[in-house]
């Protein structure tokens, strides 16, 4: 579930949250999770909300903030 941080900067709840920052209808992650799971129901998250995913930012190259990202 996509929760509100505050304006635009919002989270997916999970292992390891993953941060999305939304606007004009489109949603940018921030990381992508441990593994393909969290990377899926990140994306089912923001189109739950009428979104659409555009981009992908990752802090680093740990695992746990890449690794869903060939998803």
């Amino acid at each position: 579930m996509l929760e509100q941080i505050a304006g635009p900067a919002h989270y997916i709840s999970g292992r390891v949250n993953i941060g999305v920052i939304v606007g004009d209808g489109q949603a940018a992650f921030i990381d992508s999770g441990l593994d393909e799971g969290a990377a899926r129901k990140a994306v089912q998250a923001v189109e739950q909300a009428g979104l659409r995913a555009v981009a992908l930012i990752n802090t680093h190259a740990h695992a746990d903030h890449c690794g869903g990202n060939a998803f």
